[in-house]
């Protein structure tokens, strides 16, 4: 696959203990089958899955083995606050159960991140955070290359 977006992060694969591990072309059309309808997810989103979708070294993908966990997790933890999603999309974190970070798959090859805090009372629970997938992932290797914790 062509790196387009994310080439820092192909170009940064360690930090510590971490290495990226990515998924195959096969595993990331059976998550396109499974969470957008068949239809291809954003480039981005394709790129960050075939660099490091087992495994990422700036993303907590929390104690979930796979991609589907994590998803899963996500889709529950709106389920336990009654919160609901109107739109297709691919969780991209997890934190501490109760916060995750998402992309819509129904925008650019490289969508927003935003960020749903799901036991949030009001309606800032889900915001955007103003960065694309790609500037997300830069920001967070920047983090790293300063020593700060990514997670």
């Amino acid at each position: 696959m062509e790196i387009k977006y994310l080439v820092s992060l192909r170009d940064n694969p360690t930090w510590g203990p971490y290495i990226n591990r990515g998924i195959s072309m096969e595993g990331i059309m059976a998550l396109e089958q499974q969470y957008n309808s068949g239809q291809p997810f954003p480039k981005t989103l394709r790129e960050l899955l075939y660099l490091a979708g087992d495994l990422c070294n700036i993303f907590d993908y929390g104690t979930n083995a796979t991609q589907q966990k994590l998803q899963q997790e996500a889709r529950e933890m709106l389920i336990e606050e009654n919160r609901t999603i109107n739109r297709p999309f691919y969780a991209i974190e997890v934190r501490d159960g109760e916060i995750f970070m998402f992309v819509y798959l129904d925008e650019s090859d490289d969508p927003m991140v935003h960020e749903a805090v799901t036991f949030l009372t009001d309606e800032h629970w889900n915001r955007n955070l103003e960065m694309t997938l790609s500037q997300f992932c830069d920001s967070s290797i920047e983090d790293v290359k300063r020593g700060e914790n990514p997670f």
